[in-house]
């Protein structure tokens, strides 16, 4: 493993740790607070896209290539990690937010 993915692994664990020990917003104001903070800010810094990126490219070669297990292991860790952003970042806000966005069935 090349120091990047150490460092990009080391990342990850300290953004889960840190989720972890959030409380969730209570109000809307606060869960706006944190969408902004969360998740606006790092998407216009483009530091959320990697993994769905991968992931992307991951689905659009299987048209052309089977991929090797080792390759469908390593993009189901990427989705694994897209998915758990998209919970901490995005949706752990949601709740306060219903009343302004309405209910999603």
């Amino acid at each position: 493993m090349a120091t990047e993915d150490h460092l990009h692994a080391v990342r990850n664990l300290l953004t889960v740790a840190d989720y972890r020990i959030l409380d969730k917003p209570k109000d809307a104001q606060a869960a706006w607070e944190r969408l902004r903070e969360d998740l606006v800010r790092p998407v216009v810094r483009h530091r959320l896209e990697a993994e769905l990126l991968l992931v992307r490219s991951f689905v659009e070669d299987i048209e052309e290539v089977e991929p090797s297990p080792e390759a469908a292991q390593a993009a189901s860790a990427d989705w694994d990690t897209c998915a758990r952003q998209l919970e901490e970042r995005a949706l752990a806000n949601l709740p306060p937010l219903r009343d302004i966005l309405g209910e999603i069935s």
